[in-house]
């Protein structure tokens, strides 16, 4: 799980892929050789989310109903029925990368000072801040301690390690707020520990649970590392670029925290000296204006379609990472999910 960040070559001028915005693969079909586990997978998620006690049962609760995408359970049912047969112990493991995710979403909104997601109110905002806290340091135990269940114990290794470099991750981002001038090779180091790792620890203990070889453990944690850093750079670009009442979540809330992203990053790489002295103003000046005073600078450049060309290169990597699966409908799934990556609304 350590091994280094590998950028995919990328030519901007020569770029010839398909716009990701033009295929959108519909999730639920994309999943559907996997309902049944899932549906599994969700009764046992909420079972390890509850409480005999009728306040902390309803703030545990609250964030089990914020559900979403689920995308790091499917990861590992997927991978695992790709390359096997789900068991489970594949079940326990998907339920233990979506509580640990589940966490950092909570912790995530506070840090971010978002005041919804998925259309829903965040936990800091229908609770408080120390309850949003509480519940993100239970979700990380109770993960932990699922994962201590299992027969082997590489599952808490490998998830204690994912976790350790989520929040460090985390930690490295809050160290850049308000460096404007932060290298696109840090950027995505940042990426892959805050994002990208567990969606790669769910690849490849979804591999693992089936016994797969150990070329093809590999190719699923390659696979699980590239589709997550394409998701979070397409992330980065829903903040800028998205529709707020889709997306489900408060837009512009990385400007508003002072967070470099890609976007931002392209623009400034692009301006002569005199404009990018300007822009600068605006990063520096009042956070609440920044989104509206850059939208006219960001409509003018190339960011929008370099940060969708840029999360593409690592949709075409994910989908290389698969050559050695064997064809399957849980094959394309992957293949699909990685394209679904850096089409979706929210």
């Amino acid at each position: 799980m350590n091994s280094p960040l590998k950028t995919p070559t990328f030519h901007p001028a020569t770029y010839g892929g398909p716009h990701p915005l033009t295929t959108k693969p519909d999730i639920a079909q994309l999943l559907r050789t996997i309902r049944e586990p899932m549906a599994a997978v969700e009764s046992e998620l909420r079972a390890s989310m509850r409480s005999r006690d009728p306040f902390a049962d309803a703030l545990i609760g609250y964030g089990w109903s914020l559900g979403g995408k689920r995308l790091r359970p499917a990861l590992v049912l997927l991978t695992s029925q790709a390359l096997g047969s789900i068991t489970e112990e594949t079940r326990r493991l998907a339920v233990v990368v979506e509580l640990v995710h589940t966490a950092t979403l909570v912790h995530d909104d506070v840090l971010d000072g978002a005041s919804y997601r998925r259309h829903v109110p965040t936990v800091h905002t229908q609770w408080d801040t120390h309850c949003s806290i509480l519940l993100g340091d239970f979700l990380f135990t109770e993960a932990y301690y699922q994962a201590s269940l299992c027969d082997s114990p590489l599952p808490s290794r490998l998830v204690g390690q994912a976790a350790k470099q989520l929040c460090e991750g985390e930690i490295r981002q809050r160290g850049t707020i308000d460096n404007w001038n932060l290298p696109v090779d840090q950027y995505l180091d940042i990426l892959r520990g805050k994002t990208a790792e567990l969606c790669a620890v769910s690849t490849c203990l979804g591999a693992w649970s089936v016994k797969a070889s150990p070329e093809a453990i590999q190719a699923a944690e390659r696979y699980g590392r590239n589709l997550g850093l394409a998701f979070q750079i397409f992330d980065d670009w829903l903040d800028l670029w998205g529709d707020d009442t889709t997306v489900g979540k408060s837009l512009g809330t990385d400007l508003v925290t002072g967070k470099p992203t890609l976007p931002i990053l392209r623009l400034l790489e692009t301006l002569d000296k005199d404009d990018r002295t300007e822009v600068m103003k605006i990063l520096h000046g009042d956070a609440k204006q920044r989104l509206e005073l850059l939208r006219p600078w960001l409509e003018k450049s190339d960011a929008s379609q370099y940060t969708l060309e840029f999360a593409e290169r690592y949709v075409s990597a994910a989908i290389s990472d698969l050559d050695c699966f064997p064809d399957s409908p849980e094959k394309t799934a992957l293949e699909l999910l990685a394209r679904f990556s850096v089409s979706r609304q929210k």
